[in-house]
């Protein structure tokens, strides 16, 4: 290709012109063959039916929506596997998990350790056979 060595030294602009010339020339395969494959229409469902499939259920509310202190603001213990793990021995089959950010976020970033602690939660729900 000849037009790399020139795009090249218009630096900087030079490596994007080229990275983009070279997914337009290098990539033969038209768009379409991209596109996602059809998806099944959605069967209609009402609240009823959409219930039964869930069980008995269950919300770990006043912890990680608490808008004061994460996760012991209002006096709860910090949420454990055991405690979980005892929800699902209980018979719960569906767990409703709250979760607040924009009160924990700093210059419109969130502490990564947030979305870690709610990951872990949820492995803890799902490991116990829990949704």
């Amino acid at each position: 290709m000849i037009a790399v060595p020139i795009l090249r030294s218009l630096a900087p602009w030079g490596l994007a012109l080229t990275l983009i010339l070279a997914v337009v020339v290098i990539d033969p395969e038209p768009a379409r063959a991209h596109a996602a494959p059809p998806t099944e229409p959605m069967t209609p469902l009402d609240a009823w039916d959409a219930v039964r499939p869930m069980g008995l259920g269950i919300k770990i509310g006043n912890t990680l929506d608490n808008t004061t202190t994460w996760e012991t603001g209002c006096g709860n213990p910090p949420i454990t596997k055991q405690y979980v793990q005892a929800l699902a021995s209980y018979g719960f089959r569906t767990v409703r998990l709250p979760v607040v950010w924009d009160t924990y976020a700093k210059n419109g970033r969130i502490d990564a350790a947030k979305p870690a602690r709610v990951g872990e939660i949820v492995d803890w729900i799902t490991g116990a056979r829990m949704i």
